[in-house]
């Protein structure tokens, strides 16, 4: 329950690293409320304390009880502003899945629970734009079994439902950015080449590790941030260029999708721009099918060009075939600058090999 509760994400955070944000839990000694089932009781408060005072700001308290036999809990959850529906709802989980954790019998006890974690588990699924398929294979389940999982039909244990959690991003484990050897086979490699169309077929951690070995081409040093599907700040892995004066560090976010009429979203490109002026020169921004408009929009006003680089399949294409100095990859440069009112200066334009 510790792990559970160090590691457990709201807004994008870790609660241990996150100070807006205080849970306790606590054993009562006496159950708050009785029901029929004297295996399972229960309190959920619907309603939020009024704010207290605290410093020079409101905190919003609330308590809630969930009592299994012969384990007891309760939580308080201190929030620094009003808390939002998706706040209470991820809060509600928390207890549900410690309620899980401390249960010996591995149950939930109410089919409803279940169906409320199970809910929850689905649309952080869907938000992460993973595919029933992707998150099956992530747990080394069929998509038949991780369907019925996925409909509260069945109870998951508590290995599959951690699992379960750190695929979709609701848990993010503790880790040092760590180095990930780019697997990826000369055969795959080749057959990528001849068909361009079969990245869709690929999981997401083959994508990754495809985007990886064409950057290692291109000459950068690739390090990946951590598992795969975690939440780790929208960036997937790191691209080193080291050349001296021009050495220069890009932050790179992968976007995988099987389904080819899917496309990559604004809010993709909103999350990569929240590490400019940062330490990154460059957000790269990878997937395997295409933008929306309004994405394209964002990246292509003035104020977001200079750090931003979208490619999308037709890049792919050309990145299989090795033309890394291909003009496209140099559409951001300005043809021009102006280095003071009324003078501004043509932009020396890169040699292209044509090999």
């Amino acid at each position: 329950m510790e792990r559970l509760l160090r590691d457990f994400v709201l807004n994008d955070r870790r609660l241990s690293e996150n100070d807006d944000v205080v849970i306790s839990v606590g054993h009562p000694i006496e159950p708050h409320y009785c029901c029929s089932n004297p295996r399972y009781v229960r309190r959920m408060d619907e309603l939020w304390a009024k704010p207290l005072p605290s410093g020079n700001r409101p905190v919003y308290s609330r308590g809630w009880s969930i009592t299994p036999i012969p384990t007891l809990i309760s939580m308080e959850v201190r929030i620094g502003h009003e808390p939002t529906r998706e706040e209470i709802a991820a809060v509600r989980l928390i207890l549900l899945l410690l309620d899980r954790y401390s249960d010996a019998d591995g149950g939930w006890g109410h089919s409803v629970a279940l169906q409320e974690v199970a809910r929850f588990l689905s649309s952080a699924r869907e938000q992460v734009g993973l595919t029933v398929s992707d998150v099956a294979e992530h747990l080394g389940l069929t998509t038949d079994t991780f369907g019925r999982l996925e409909e509260g039909a069945v109870h998951p244990h508590k290995r599959v439902l951690y699992k379960w959690c750190v695929a979709v991003g609701v848990i993010c484990r503790a880790q040092k950015p760590l180095v990930r050897v780019v697997s990826l086979s000369p055969y795959l490699l080749e057959l990528l080449k001849k068909s361009p169309e079969e990245l869709r077929n690929l999981s997401a951690e083959q994508f990754e590790n495809f985007v990886a070995e064409r950057l290692q081409s291109m000459g950068y040093d690739v390090t990946f941030t951590g598992a795969i599907h975690s939440r780790d700040g929208g960036i997937d892995l790191l691209a080193a260029r080291r050349a001296g004066l021009g050495s220069y560090l890009i932050g790179a976010q992968i976007k995988h999708h099987h389904n080819t009429a899917t496309k990559t979203s604004r809010d993709s490109v909103d999350r990569l721009l929240s590490w400019r002026n940062s330490s990154f020169k460059f957000g790269l921004l990878v997937t395997n099918t295409a933008f929306t408009r309004d994405a394209m929009w964002v990246a292509g006003l003035e104020v977001n060009r200079p750090f931003l680089r979208l490619r999308d399949f037709f890049d792919l294409k050309r990145w299989l075939e090795d033309r890394f100095n291909d003009p496209m990859e140099f559409r951001e440069f300005p043809d021009e600058i102006e280095l003071a009112p009324g003078v501004r200066i043509k932009v020396p334009r890169p040699r292209f090999s044509r090999e």
